[in-house]
């Protein structure tokens, strides 16, 4: 809307500027819900909207903008279990619109499936699943309901595939695009191979598909996070960055997955699921 109505260089710089406003604002409002103390969630803002993965990808825009919903689609989701309304539920559905207009399946195709976890993880959660199972098939549904308001944008990509040039990777091809297990060390020292902006980074493949630095202090507080499990959300969350980072390594069995055709994640770039990380 804003690149109709003013020049494009002005909104350019604003559409840029937006991705770590709105997804630090969104991770704070998401912490927050889950009582979290205001020092914390500006922080966890902070962290998710400065990560590695947010930062070096945010010139290109449509990464961010596909992904920055995330938060605030968990906020809707833990809302409407906890407090339903119809209101919420609308504006669920407006949210994911948006992760799809904003161009990235990929990413949109994660907030989805990490999306759905969370909803999982509520309802086994539930003493009274039978009588809460209701909510919870709502909350499916609007799931669905953007993948028809957004059709007008889905179908001419899902044709424009079938011509595309770009095919699944094959097993050998997949080590470039995926993290050798000795880049571990890049989550406590991201430039510990180099950097392209010094022009010394030495690895094979790019720098900005390993990013996974979120700085070391905030690593710290994970582990002791972890450690501590007040909460049943450390647990969730905790299991979710460690699977994600796991499915990015260059090992055999995440190679295997990759090399099996699956539509978006064999021809989509695997390490990208950091973004859940």
């Amino acid at each position: 809307i804003l690149f109709i109505i003013a020049p494009f260089l002005t909104v350019w710089s604003a559409y840029i500027l937006l991705i770590p406003i709105l997804s630090g604002f969104f991770t704070y409002l998401f912490l927050k819900e889950i009582k979290l103390t205001k020092f914390a969630s500006f922080f966890g803002g902070f962290i998710f909207s400065f990560s590695a993965f947010m930062v070096v990808w945010m010139e290109y825009g449509n990464l961010g903008h596909t992904f920055l919903w995330m938060p605030l689609v968990l906020l809707l989701v833990r809302r409407f279990i906890y407090n339903q309304g119809l209101v919420k539920l609308l504006f669920l559905i407006f949210v994911l619109c948006l992760s799809i207009f904003a161009g990235y399946i990929q990413l949109t195709m994660y907030v989805y499936i990490f999306a759905l976890c969370f909803v999982f993880f509520h309802f086994l959660r539930e003493d009274k699943k039978r009588e809460r199972l209701k909510t919870y098939l709502l909350l499916i549904a609007s799931f669905i309901v953007p993948l028809f308001l957004s059709a007008v944008q889905l179908l001419p990509t899902f044709e424009l595939l079938q011509y595309s040039a770009r095919t699944s990777y094959t097993f050998d091809q997949l080590s470039q695009y995926l993290i050798p297990v000795k880049s571990l060390i890049t989550v406590f020292v991201p430039d510990f191979f180099g950097n392209p902006a010094s022009r010394n980074y030495w690895l094979p493949g790019t720098y900005i598909e390993r990013a996974s630095y979120i700085g070391v202090l905030p690593t710290v507080f994970v582990f002791f996070a972890w450690y501590k499990r007040k909460s049943p959300y450390a647990i969730f969350f905790g299991a979710a960055a460690l699977i994600s980072y796991l499915s990015a390594l260059d090992i055999y069995s995440v190679k295997l997955a990759h090399s099996l055709g699956i539509p978006f994640l064999s021809t989509g770039v695997p390490s990208r699921i950091l973004s859940i990380y």
